[in-house]
């Protein structure tokens, strides 16, 4: 019986320029250089188990322990680790897995120099043609494989080819040139028979608005665009609410339809102008909601009326802590050490404006107060 093959890896090596990484430099900007540990650690868990690792709510238990670090921050670290892209964002909503295309290539670097035969069975962020097989390197060709000219669209006559124009007889040398010129034809043909160029063509606002708001790459590359420039709160929801006000305001402008590549740069574009031009108070009716709906909560609604009177910036501009946060808080940390903080937070545009959540920031500024003690 043949031993189970490992999946796991004993190392990896690191790059000597991994601080010049944008992603990385992102990361310690937005989060502080203890980020880089949280990162580090959760490439050691991958690469123990193989090329990616389900996330679950024990995760950021075993990584405050083995760090030292707040749960929450550690939350907030991996949720940036997403946003910059150190992680796929896409498998981690479908499927909650942790991993990354380069974090495969280097899986497989490694298995590569151990002769350890490397397959993604599943999450493989990697083409056959990146992994090193194509059909010409194992011998098979379109007509082995049972693939037509006339199957993918395309006839004799749109790649160039016709009865009169096949050589007979020809030399060997000529014929290795036609058979060059008629492959740069048919790729050409296969390019515009399959729209390579898709942008160049008007299609319907409707057609577009439906297509797109489906593209979850699309999407995270919009949220990146914001969150590099400061937007930080920006979900699904607000996505397609944002596509639908876009769609309308082209509407309202005479526009009918589009190219695709020009309505997402344009969209690109007035979505940041439109968001900063009323960036301010954006949980200003969330939060308001949340103190009303509070009133039968004497205790809970004297914390959020002290919040709204004290530091209005954060009761508009940022998630307020839950009941249940609110009484972790006042049983762990007290009443006076929760207003020291949530002053310093109001008075200080640097630690605001990297959060959204009140109680993540709190929690910050408590463990920077721990340590100047």
């Amino acid at each position: 019986m043949g031993r189970n093959r490992k999946l796991g890896l004993d190392y990896f090596p690191m790059d000597v320029d991994f601080f010049q990484d944008i992603r990385i430099r992102k990361l310690i900007k937005y989060q502080g250089g203890k980020a880089v540990t949280v990162y580090a650690l959760l490439l050691c868990i991958i690469y123990k188990q193989g090329y990616y690792v389900r996330w679950d709510d024990e995760l950021p238990f075993i990584i405050s322990e083995q760090t030292g670090f707040e749960e929450a921050y550690i939350q907030e670290v991996f949720k940036c680790c997403l946003i910059v892209g150190l992680f796929s964002k896409k498998l981690y909503d479908s499927d909650k897995v942790i991993t990354s295309k380069g974090i495969q290539e280097r899986y497989k670097s490694i298995c590569d120099q151990l002769r350890r035969v490397c397959q993604f069975d599943e999450f493989g962020l990697i083409s056959s043609e990146e992994i090193g097989i194509s059909s010409e390197e194992i011998g098979i060709s379109s007509e082995e494989i049972g693939i037509s000219s006339e199957e993918i669209g395309i006839s004799s006559e749109e790649i160039g080819i016709s009865s009169e124009k096949k050589p007979i007889n020809s030399a060997k040398s000529t014929q290795k040139k036609r058979k060059g010129n008629n492959k740069e034809n048919s790729i050409n043909r296969v390019k515009e028979k399959m729209g390579s160029d898709f942008g160049s063509c008007d299609i319907p606002l409707s057609e577009l608005q439906h297509e797109l708001s489906a593209d979850s790459g699309w999407e995270e590359a919009i949220r990146l665009h914001l969150y590099r420039n400061g937007i930080k709160v920006f979900d699904h929801d607000m996505f397609l609410l944002w596509l639908d006000k876009f769609v309308i305001s082209l509407k309202a402008g005479g526009t009918i339809s589009k190219d695709r590549k020009g309505f997402m740069e344009h969209f690109r574009n007035w979505i940041l102008t439109e968001i900063k031009r009323g960036a301010t108070n954006l949980f200003q009716d969330t939060n308001d909601a949340l103190l009303k709906s509070s009133e039968c909560n004497k205790t809970y609604h004297k914390f959020l009326s002290y919040i709204k009177k004290q530091a209005p910036y954060c009761f508009s501009n940022m998630r307020l802590p839950t009941e249940e946060e609110f009484l972790l808080l006042r049983d762990k940390y007290g009443n006076d050490m929760f207003k020291n903080a949530l002053c310093t937070i109001e008075g200080r545009v640097d630690i605001r404006s990297k959060w959204d959540v009140l109680y993540n920031a709190v929690l910050k500024q408590f463990e920077f107060m721990k340590d100047e003690k």
